[in-house]
């Protein structure tokens, strides 16, 4: 099994690439592994964003958010916060 770490590398390499099915799969295994996890929220939820799939990528800020609270990362809150702002006008 492949570490958070090199998945986490693949997936910008596939989102770099275009790739975007494929950079989205293995985002979703980084934060499933616990591995990366705020930053591959965030990439996940923007490329989702980029994709116009506006409720997908509320759902991963959501998710996001709750992770950042949780691990007192306030930095990260605030800015995920900002984030899902942006996508109100697209609901």
């Amino acid at each position: 099994m492949e570490t958070a770490t090199a998945l986490y590398k693949k997936a910008i390499e596939c989102e770099k690439g275009r790739n975007f099915r494929e950079a989205i799969a293995l985002y979703e295994k980084v934060i499933d592994n616990n591995g990366y996890q705020i930053a591959a929220v965030l990439r996940l939820a923007s490329l989702y964003e980029s994709l116009k799939l506006y409720q997908k990528s509320l759902d991963i800020y959501h998710k996001g958010l709750s992770l950042a609270r949780g691990l007192k990362n306030y930095r990260a809150e605030s800015y995920i916060s900002f984030m899902m702002l942006s996508l109100i006008d697209f609901e």
